[in-house]
């Protein structure tokens, strides 16, 4: 977005070697590669990249945004929730993660019990219901 150049000088004067990809077509493809998704955000609606990254074998860490993180990640059960403004203690936890493969890969495991909530099916029971009880309420 807006501060890319900014974030682009600002990582080669600390000589950290991060690739900006900009606007990606395909993503399915970046997720393949990766072994984390990292959601660092004050606000969101419904982060489609949660509900995405359970698809893969991507662990997933969120800071506990406004409205939410919660509703998406069981803190060390199926991903890691992080306060916001903590980037000391993100900073751990991806670090953990990464050097501690059998519970990154149990966190996964265990994510991936969560793409029924967001099954085709389920949502439509889920629709259905709600609408039973609106209009007979």
């Amino acid at each position: 977005g807006e501060l890319r150049s900014t974030l682009e000088k600002k990582s080669k004067e600390m000589h950290i070697g991060i690739e900006f990809l900009g606007r990606v077509e395909n993503v399915k493809e970046l997720y393949k590669k990766a072994k984390i998704l990292c959601l660092c955000s004050f606000v969101e609606g419904l982060p489609t990249v949660l509900i995405e990254s359970l698809y893969f074998d991507v662990c997933r860490i969120s800071t506990l945004y406004h409205d939410g993180s919660k509703d998406l990640i069981e803190d060390s059960k199926d991903g890691i929730l992080v306060e916001c403004d903590n980037e000391v203690m993100l900073a751990k936890k991806i670090e953990w993660i990464l050097q501690n493969e059998g519970f990154r890969l149990n966190l996964i495991q265990n994510a991936k019990k969560r793409c029924i909530n967001f099954d085709i099916n389920e949502i439509k029971k889920q629709w259905l219901k709600l609408i039973k009880e609106v209009s007979h309420g």
